[in-house]
């Protein structure tokens, strides 16, 4: 019965995946995507908001499909896909096949991953380069040959080159090795440095490239952070969806009591490859142009730990648990359509930029510090 359940997961995966790439010809192209088809045609020029990794990817799919919707698309539920079946593969091998299937699951409802999934941004390279990294990092663990380090390195690379941002990698990887009890063994060996230089190398060339072409890093202020709390929280919540987001914030706070009480653990390496990611989105994530949403990548190590603290926790009844998980499902999955079809960003004035000059009265933040004298 259990492997029926994982077939019909599996055969379900490759629906959605169809059902995406319809999705992607009724709807227009965000104002990344547009810059995404910019950087195919004019190989010469650089922008702040993309790398040149997606350039590189749109021309490629608009060369074989036409300069289309799904043309410039055709690559994201792929990568969609993808990433669900590195999550498979991660948590069946850390954890068990229910936790998988769950995770997996819980994955494809999240309202983040399915903006992912629908629209080619930085964020579609990063929900797959983040989660195969930390598949292949566990196959390290396990003694897994070389081919799984070259895997790693193409990993960092990639992600390194679809967005600047994700230089974040090698602190994440590191804090990663720092938590899991069996990484802190890995890090002189000549694997990892080999990792560590490619990743290094990739920043270099990154900031070369960019120089040669026009450096254009920091001019829309996307070097500042943005610690308004409240908004920040909210974008979370569009995000994440509501149950999902209050969930995840307080896994990874009772994971990290745990770990400060019981030491190092296997599940550390998601806890450590998450925390500077979801740092990250929150103080830079504002930045982002509609509809990437790649930092919140960390959403899918929180998920993986939330599912698995589910199937360990014997004092909530199955009932309870069937409940919620219904629960979690159909609002996330409410919340996706909704952010894919409507235009609630726009509605809700979240501080989400879809151009690089926004004023307070453009977001929900002036009912914190509005001036009553300015409607005068």
């Amino acid at each position: 019965k259990l492997m029926h359940r994982h077939r019909f997961i599996f055969s379900a995966l490759l629906a959605l995946t169809v059902g995406r790439w319809a999705l992607t010809c009724t709807l227009d192209l965000a104002p990344v995507e547009a810059l995404a088809v910019e950087a195919g045609r004019h190989s010469d020029r650089t922008w702040a908001e993309i790398g040149p990794l997606m350039g590189w990817l749109v021309k490629v799919s608009t060369s074989v499909f036409g300069e289309s919707e799904f043309g410039v698309r055709f690559f994201a539920p792929l990568l969609a896909l993808i990433t669900s079946l590195a999550v498979w593969r991660l948590v069946h091998e850390m954890l068990d096949r229910q936790t998988a299937a769950w995770s997996v699951v819980m994955l494809n409802v999240l309202p983040a991953f399915n903006l992912s999934a629908v629209f080619i941004t930085p964020g579609s390279v990063s929900f797959a380069g983040y989660t195969l990294l930390a598949w292949q990092v566990h196959r390290t663990f396990r003694g897994a040959g070389y081919r799984t380090w070259i895997a790693s390195a193409l990993c960092v690379a990639a992600l390194i080159w679809a967005d600047w941002r994700n230089a974040v990698v090698l602190l994440s990887l590191f804090l990663g090795l720092l938590l899991s009890g069996k990484g802190r063994s890995h890090w002189l060996r000549w694997n990892w440095l080999c990792v560590l230089a490619v990743g290094l190398i990739s920043v270099l060339a990154w900031v070369r490239w960019s120089s040669a072409h026009g450096w254009l890093l920091g001019y829309g202020g996307d070097w500042s952070p943005e610690w308004t709390i409240i908004p920040n929280l909210f974008r979370w919540i569009l995000l994440v969806s509501p149950l999902l987001s209050g969930l995840l914030m307080g896994e990874f706070f009772a994971l990290t009591k745990e770990l400060r009480r019981r030491g190092v653990s296997s599940l550390g390496l998601l806890l450590g490859m998450a925390l500077p990611l979801a740092v990250i989105d929150f103080a830079w994530g504002v930045w982002r142009p509609w509809a990437d949403a790649g930092m919140a990548v960390w959403s899918v190590f929180a998920l993986i730990l939330l599912c698995h603290r589910a199937q360990q926790d014997g004092e909530i009844t199955m009932r309870s648990k069937v409940i919620a998980r219904t629960s979690i499902v159909i609002l996330a999955g409410l919340q996706s359509l909704v952010l894919l079809r409507t235009d609630i960003v726009r509605d809700l004035g979240l501080p989400w930029l879809f151009s690089q000059d926004i004023s307070d009265a453009k977001t929900y933040r002036r009912f914190l510090k509005a001036d009553p004298t300015g409607a005068m």
